[in-house]
């Protein structure tokens, strides 16, 4: 079964998530940057959900350029509830997709 690690300091909204998820896949979730390097490992997940906005600025951002350069093939989907220009092209700029 595929992994999943979710990175999200609302817990409401993780849950909620990893609620959708399970049972497809097997979800972890953490809720900090400190939490997240203690779950996340090279080849441990298939992909890696991130919170753009965690405690702080753009500390997902921060997360994503981290596994990426662990990692160039791991496959990371950076989520926000801020749908402005500058945080898609900062995304882009740490590495995510279009």
């Amino acid at each position: 079964m595929n992994r999943i690690l979710i990175v999200d300091d609302d817990r409401r909204f993780a849950g909620r998530l990893a609620g959708a998820l399970e049972g497809i896949f097997r979800v972890e979730k953490c809720h900090s940057e400190a939490e997240f390097r203690q779950h996340f490992a090279v080849g441990r997940f298939d992909l890696v959900i991130i919170d753009m906005r965690l405690e702080k600025d753009r500390e997902g951002l921060d997360l994503l350029k981290e596994v990426l350069a662990q990692d160039s093939a791991q496959a990371a989907i950076v989520m926000t509830a801020y749908a402005d220009v500058e945080s898609y092209t900062d995304a882009l700029a740490s590495g995510a997709l279009t």
